[in-house]
């Protein structure tokens, strides 16, 4: 993916917004388990878990959020949200959010996506998909 920072987002998306985004996401957050409040399980796992998981076929559907991007008045963020379903399939979604009150709500879903990897590659040729055809 490219850096935010030169992603055409739009003009809704404030330069500093996808300045802070890169920045905040080159490294991970610390995140304690016992302060999220869901209705289901929550299992943290670290990056290397969480690629032991892929290597090995997966069998959670796993949840990853980035850190949001913020302007310099704390009112709109850019946030990226995608699950991993399993060890060949991903999708997420880069919103932008916008502070109303002290309520966080959608402002604009900028970008969607959704990849599925070839389970089982041709090791003996090329990539059928692949541009280089």
């Amino acid at each position: 993916m490219i850096p935010m920072a030169e992603a055409p987002l739009g003009p809704d998306v404030p330069q500093e917004v996808k300045d802070d985004f890169d920045s905040r996401n080159k490294s991970h957050a610390k995140i304690e388990a016992e302060k999220i409040q869901t209705p289901f399980e929550v299992m943290l796992l670290s990056a290397e878990e969480f690629r032991k998981q892929a290597k090995n076929g997966g069998g959670y559907d796993i949840t990853f959020v980035s850190r949001p991007g913020l302007n310099a008045e704390r009112n709109r963020a850019l946030l990226y949200v995608g699950t991993s379903y399993g060890a060949f399939e991903e999708s997420g979604v880069l919103v932008l959010l916008e502070k109303d009150g002290s309520d966080w709500k959608v402002l604009h879903e900028l970008l969607t996506d959704h990849t599925i990897a070839d389970p089982a590659p041709n090791l003996s040729g090329p990539n059928p998909r692949s541009p280089e055809r």
